[in-house]
This record gives C-alpha cells, structure tokens and sequence, in this order.
C-alpha cells in the first residue's frame, strides 16, 4: 500500500490531546497505524490483545500492510517503533466501528469521525513532537475532607487472596503516560544525592523497589475493586479510597510491617505530588497529618505476625543458608568500584581464603558508604569451589556465555534475579527437607536460633545483624519471638543474686573472730561471727488472739531481741 503521511490532534477525555499520523492512500482513503493508535489513545484502558481481536472480528480485509517507502514516511514521524519491521493501517471506518464495540469515549469517535470528513487540525511537525514528548499533568485536587473511622471492606472473602496487582490486572498502564512518566520522575526525585526540595536523604535500591512494589499493588486494588481505568499517583490525594486500601489490607490480615511500608510509601507519593506540581506549598499538610495520625492507631491496634515456635525449631537445621545480593550497576558512584564480589585472597602466610565484598547493600547509605566484608566460612567455602570450578563453568560453558561473571545463573546460563534466587532457593528447601521456607522465615529462625541457644555478645550481635541489612532493634521488634519471655526469664534468674546484694549493701556488717578448735582436728580454727545489724522492730500491740502458750511466749522473745541476726561461719 503507498501513501501518503499527515498528522492531526485526537482527543482525549480529561487528558493532553496526542498527536497521530493519518495516511492517505492513492484513492484518497484515510487510515490510520493500528499500533500508534493503540500505544496513544487506548493503551490506558485495553490491552493490545483486546484492540486486536476486536478490529480482526469488524475489519472485512480493511487491515492492510504498508509499503516499505510508507513505512520509512511513518517511522520518520514517530508512528512506529526503532525496532519494527512491518506495519499495518486500519481505515476509518473500521476503526470506528472498533471503538464503539469496545465503548471508547465519544471524545475519541468523534476526532476520528473529523479525520475522516477531512476537518483535520493539520501541525507542524516541531509542535507534533513537542506534544508527542510531553504530557500534561492531571490536574490534582486537594483534599479538604477525611474520613474519621476506616470504612468496611468492599472486596467478597473468596477473593482476597486473589493477585491484584497492576502488573498481573493491567500491566500496559506502566509502560505508557501518564503513570509512566510520573514513576520515572518519583524515582529520580527519590534517588538524588541532593534534592531541596525534599525532607531527608536518598533512598537506596532496596527500599525504592519496595516503593514500586507498594504503588503497583494500590493502583492495582483501584483497576481492580475500585473500577479505576486509568489510575495514576494523583489517586494517593483521594483519602477515602486510601482509606478503603487500608481496610482491604486488614481483611488481608496483613501485619504491621506491611502496613507501616504501605504508609510510608504513600507520605513519600504525597511529598514527591506537593514538591513537584502545581501546588501551594503546605497545600497537603492536612492529608499529611492524617496519615501520621492513621498510622499512629494501625501502630496501636495491629498485631504483630508471630511466627510458629514449633515451626521456628523444626526448621532451624536449615539455619547455615545464604542470602547475596546482586550488584547494582546502574548508578554507583564510588570511585573504583568492583560491585558486589567473591574473591580469592592471599594472607602472609600464603593461605587462599575466599572473601565477600557487598558495597551495595541496604544501608549502605546510613553507614557512610561503608561495604560489608567478611572470610567466608571453611563450609561455605568448600561448598562455593566445588560450585565455581565445575558447576558454574558447565552451566555457562553449555549455553555459550563464559563470560558471565555473576555466580547464581539458571540452566540456560543466564544470571538471576533476587526473585528468581529465592525462588530456586525454597524449591532446594522443599526437595531436601518437604517444607518451603521463606528468607523472612529464614530470618526469624537465625535470630531465634542464636539468641536461645548462645549468650552472644552485642558486638557480635551487631555485626549478624549489619550482614542481615537490619539492627539489633529490628531483631526485637521484628524477628526475636521470645524476646520478651527470655528477658523476663533472665531477670527472674537474677532476682535472688540482686536480692542478697540489696541486703548486703544495705545492712552494715561487724565481724569478730575467735580462735577455736574444731573437733577431731587438733590443728585451730577460727570462727567467724558476722554480726549483721538490721534497726529493733518496736513491738506492736495487738488484741487477744486464741494463740498457744509457744507462740505466745515466741512472739514475746522477738519483741524483746534488738534486731541482731547472728550468722556463724566456720573456716580453716
């Protein structure tokens, strides 16, 4: 098909009109690239499958395949992608009776209906791609009413553990604008060494793969249960839904952790929306402190996910397992740096030890750039050269890549991702053991492990909990299980010894010695009378009792004493 390329603006409801190129074939018939239409008008709330199969099922042979001169003229303005090799176009009426069966917005229909009556807004093609490259920001609405109690769930029990995220429900809406683009500009905004206009520093790799994963999962809970078709990070300033968010998690029995994240995101989500549009500074301050306070009651009333005892003991046979991160290549800035390595050294002696080297981890920005190093174990160690020296070279020697140089790769060679590992790791678990355990299973096994079985010093405890990406204050906020019955128990122990120092600090003590000779032993002894001296009790008077003559005449004797006790001991 030959042709010629124009562009015009096509509408769109509560959004920045697009630019897209209209081709107009040698008999005067107007199409349109069934893609760009797509990728520019619809990706926001269908998929490509659903597009498809809908014009397929309307078109009668109205679908046709480009010339390679077309397709040159299409790429040039944008129409296609760097990498495609065909294209197709849709005529007008085709694509019209398309949209109507899938009810698009009579906004869209009607700037196709333009184009194909020829009332086309003709630009010039410096002003098509300043449109095409931009996109205008929806308009954001503050919030100036909050709900005071958290509403009932809205989602049926049978499908609460049903996956909701946008990148199971609607995965194209994070590859196209608007939302795109705003996570593009909340990660730059997030992971700058220095940005004025947000309250505290970067934040590392770790936790802003958290944030992605947090807004993912409430955009995802809006497209889903909330019939939002085009959720963007304008829907954290809506605190009635976030408010529903919230009671669905606690359907859920999601714990505090999860919760607090959740919130934590969304303070950051706000923060990022208040600094960077078009807003009065403090404009939000309200929203902001509603979520503190939401947080500080969730904080009160939610409970902690406690795991199993039994379960804790019957899988800490498991306890000499690893966790590795990978390196972070994008984005290091430390001068000379190797990324997240093993490595064999050499001590004076000529001894080979092998060593880990993590410069990337959690809190490497907390800790001043400090990287966590350590000798490997001897058990680790034997275990990681039987895998480098054959099972690592077979695996990537096979599939042709033995240039790879990260350690955990796949059967195809290929390296793996945390998920992926974790994955892998639970299902070696399962074979040897026929229980799947989690690396946050893993976690409450070895510090319940070390703290019931050792005494451990708090360096030492420090430096576990440095390699773990934590402190020892998550330890007992988090993974310590009978952190609070142990201290109780540790100070039940000591009550009698701080018992018998309280009465020796507090009593004075008078000696005297005696020299004396013990019998069946001609050699002398001394004994020791240690007088310690308590103030007299003065005696009480009391009403007649029916007491015997004993106790009578005992209780007169302890009036009588002046409080000394005397405590005899004999030594050679």
């Amino acid at each position: 098909m030959e042709g010629a390329v124009t562009q015009v603006l096509i509408s769109r409801p509560g959004q920045a009109a697009v630019v897209v190129c209209r081709v107009r074939d040698t008999r005067d018939r107007v199409y349109f690239p069934m893609r760009q239409v797509h990728t520019l008008v619809l990706a926001d709330s269908l998929t490509y499958q659903t597009y498809y199969r809908t014009l397929q099922g309307v078109s009668h042979g109205s679908i046709k395949a480009v010339s390679p001169g077309l397709r040159a003229q299409l790429a040039a303005k944008k129409a296609l992608g760097p990498r495609a090799k065909t294209a197709s176009v849709v005529s007008v009426a085709t694509l019209l009776r398309a949209l109507a069966k899938l009810g698009v917005s009579p906004v869209v229909i009607e700037s196709f209906k333009a184009a194909q009556c020829g009332h086309l807004h003709h630009v010039a093609p410096e002003a098509a791609e300043l449109i095409d490259d931009t996109v205008e920001p929806l308009p954001q609405q503050v919030p100036t009413d909050f709900p005071v109690v958290l509403p009932a769930c809205n989602v049926p029990a049978a499908k609460l553990k049903a996956r909701y995220g946008l990148k199971v429900t609607a995965p194209h809406l994070l590859k196209h604008a608007p939302l795109s683009t705003q996570l593009v500009k909340l990660r730059e905004w997030s992971s700058h060494d220095v940005q004025l206009d947000r309250d505290g520093g970067r934040i590392s790799s770790t936790t802003l793969k958290k944030v992605d994963d947090n807004i993912n999962t409430y955009l995802g809970y809006l497209f889903t249960y909330q019939s939002d078709r085009c959720p963007t990070l304008e829907a954290y300033l809506d605190p009635y839904r976030f408010a529903g968010y919230i009671s669905y998690l606690r359907a859920k029995k999601s714990g505090k952790g999860r919760l607090s994240s959740v919130i934590s995101t969304t303070q950051r989500v706000v923060s990022f929306l208040e600094a960077t549009g078009p807003l009065q500074p403090g404009a939000l301050r309200p929203l902001t402190q509603w979520l503190q306070k939401l947080w500080k009651q969730l904080n009160l009333v939610t409970p902690k996910n406690r795991k199993d005892i039994v379960t804790l003991d019957q899988e800490r046979r498991w306890i000499d397992a690893a966790d590795f991160q990978r390196v972070v290549d994008k984005g290091c800035e430390l001068e000379g740096c190797l990324g997240n390595r093993l490595f064999w050294a050499t001590d004076e002696l000529g001894v080979k030890t092998l060593k880990m080297d993590l410069p990337h981890h959690k809190n490497a920005a907390a800790w001043g750039g400090q990287a966590i190093a350590f000798t490997m174990p001897p058990p680790l160690t034997s275990l990681f050269k039987r895998y480098l020296k054959w099972g690592h070279k077979i695996l990537t020697d096979y599939q042709g890549n033995e240039r790879e140089q990260l350690v955990f790769v796949d059967k195809q060679g290929r390296p793996f991702s945390d998920a992926t590992f974790c994955l892998y790791w639970q299902a070696w678990l399962e074979s040897r053991a026929g229980v799947r355990v989690s690396p946050q299973v893993m976690r409450h096994v070895f510090v319940d492990g070390l703290r019931s079985t050792t005494d451990p010093p708090p360096i030492a405890e420090r430096g576990a909990a440095m390699a773990m990406g934590n402190s020892v204050r998550t330890w007992d906020a988090a993974y310590d299980t009978r952190f609070a019955g142990r201290m109780a128990q540790t100070a039940i122990d000591g009550f009698g010894t701080w018992r018998a120092g309280l009465v020796l600090q507090r009593a004075p003590i008078i000696t005297t010695s005696v020299p004396t000779a013990s019998l069946g032993n001609p050699a002398p002894t001394t004994l020791h009378r240690a007088i310690v001296m308590f103030p007299s009790i003065p005696a009480r008077h009391t009403p007649p009792t029916e007491m015997s003559d004993a106790a009578t005449h005992q209780q007169q004797q302890l009036a009588k004493d002046d409080g000394d006790i005397v405590i005899d001991l004999t030594c050679e």
